[in-house]
C-alpha cells in the first residue's frame, strides 16, 4: 500500500479531492505525461474489471513531532437507539451527529468491534473536561491522550464573473466559492493499492503523474494558482490492520456497485449501511475539444458505508461511463477501496 501525503501551499476549492476526482486527474497525467495508448491499456482493464489499482479518497492528516495522526471517516451504521430528553441532550446528539471523521486509533477501535457509536456518544465532549475520554474538535473525534486540532478552516470567498471576450468582470454577477485553507503541519493523504493486473511501472507512473499535479494543482480553479501542494510518498503496509474474521468491509472510496453486489447486500440489509450522494462532474476544460464537458449525472455511495462480504469476491464496483465519445469513452471511478470490519450485534 502506497500513501500519498499532500501538504497544501494554498486553498482547495470546494472539498478535498474525492476517489473520482483523483481517478480523473490521474487518467489526463497519464494521457499528458506519456500517451494515450497508455491511457486506454489502463482504462480498458477497469472497464474489464481488472483494476490495476484501487484507489481511497483522500483524508486529513495532522502532523505533530513528525508523527502523523490520520483522519478516516466515521464508519456507518445501526442509527443510535437514544432519547434526548432536554434542550441540552438534543444539541449534544446534533453536534455527535455532525462528527464525519475519527483519528485512526478510534477508526479501527470500531472497525475490531471494540468500540460503537453509543460508546462514542456516551463519553465525548467539545470541551476540555477531566470526565470525557473522546474529544470532538470540529467535525473529528478523538482520543483525549491525542494531538487534537481540526486540520482546516472552511471560507466563503467572493468572486465576480469574467467576460471571456472583453476580460472585464460582469456587473452584477457576484458569486462565492467555499474554500478549504489548511493549517499549519495539516494536510490530506490518499492510498493507492496496486493490484495483480498492474503493470511493472505502473506504481512509477502514478508517482510521476502526481509529482506533476503538485506544481500545476489539482481539484477546482487551478489556474489561480489553487490546489497547489508540497508531496511526500510512502509505503506502508502496517497502517491497516483489518480483523481476520471479518464479516462486513466499508469503503474509504465513493463506491459504484454493480447489480449483483446490490442483490447481496438487498438479501443482507441488517449489514448494510450507507449513505448516497449525487455527483454530476465534469471534464478538465483545458483537456476537453467539446464544449458539452458535463457528465452524466450518477448516485455514488459514500466513504464510511458498511456492508456485508460477499463471499470470495475479491473487488468490488466497477468504471460506469459518463460520456460516449468517438475518441474516448469517459469513465468515472467507482471501485471501492475496502477494509474489513467487524460488526456486532449491537451495532
Amino acid at each position: 500500500m502506497t500513501i500519498f501525503y499532500l501538504k497544501p501551499k494554498g486553498s482547495f476549492i470546494d472539498i478535498i479531492p474525492q476517489s473520482d476526482t483523483l481517478f480523473g486527474a490521474i487518467c489526463w497525467g497519464v494521457k499528458i505525461l506519456y500517451d494515450e495508448k497508455r491511457l486506454k491499456t489502463m482504462l480498458d482493464k477497469f472497464l474489464k474489471g481488472k483494476p490495476p489499482f484501487l484507489l481511497s479518497s483522500s483524508f486529513p492528516y495532522i502532523e505533530n513531532n513528525e508523527k502523523k495522526i490520520h483522519l478516516l471517516p466515521k464508519p456507518i451504521s445501526n442509527p443510535l437507539q437514544v432519547s434526548p430528553e432536554s434542550l441540552r441532550e438534543i444539541e449534544r446528539f446534533k453536534e455527535f451527529e455532525k462528527t464525519a471523521f475519527l483519528s485512526q486509533s478510534l477508526f479501527f477501535d470500531i472497525i475490531n468491534d471494540e468500540l460503537g457509536d453509543l460508546d462514542l456518544y456516551n463519553s465525548f465532549s467539545t470541551q476540555d473536561k477531566s470526565d470525557s475520554e473522546f474529544i470532538k474538535i470540529g467535525s473529528a473525534l478523538f482520543k483525549r491522550d491525542e494531538f487534537s486540532l481540526f486540520p482546516w478552516k472552511e471560507l466563503d470567498i467572493s468572486r465576480n464573473a469574467i467576460d471571456r471576450l472583453s476580460s472585464g468582470t460582469i456587473e452584477g454577477n457576484l458569486f462565492y466559492n467555499k474554500e478549504i485553507f489548511f493549517k499549519k503541519s495539516c494536510g490530506i493523504y490518499f492510498f493507492i493499492k496496486l493490484t495483480e493486473f498492474a503493470e511493472s511501472d505502473t506504481l512509477k507512473i502514478l508517482k510521476t503523474v502526481m509529482s506533476f499535479y503538485s506544481d500545476r494543482g489539482i481539484g477546482g480553479d487551478v489556474t489561480s494558482g489553487k490546489g497547489q501542494f508540497d508531496l511526500e510518498i510512502k509505503e506502508d503496509e502496517t497502517l491497516f490492520e483489518e480483523p481476520e474474521n471479518a464479516s462486513d468491509f466499508l469503503t474509504l472510496s465513493s463506491y459504484y456497485p454493480k447489480e449483483k453486489e446490490w442483490r447481496h447486500f438487498r438479501k443482507n440489509q441488517t449489514h448494510s449501511w450507507f449513505q448516497v450522494m449525487r455527483k454530476k462532474g465534469k471534464i478538465e476544460a483545458s483537456y476537453f475539444p467539446y464544449t458539452n464537458i458535463w457528465k452524466n449525472s450518477l448516485l455514488l455511495i459514500k466513504e464510511g458505508s458498511s456492508f456485508p462480504i460477499m463471499g470470495d469476491n475479491k473487488y468490488y464496483g466497477e468504471n460506469p461511463i459518463v460520456i460516449v465519445k468517438e475518441e474516448f469513452d469517459v469513465q468515472q471511478y467507482g471501485f471501492a477501496y475496502i477494509v474489513k470490519r467487524i460488526v456486532g450485534d449491537g451495532d
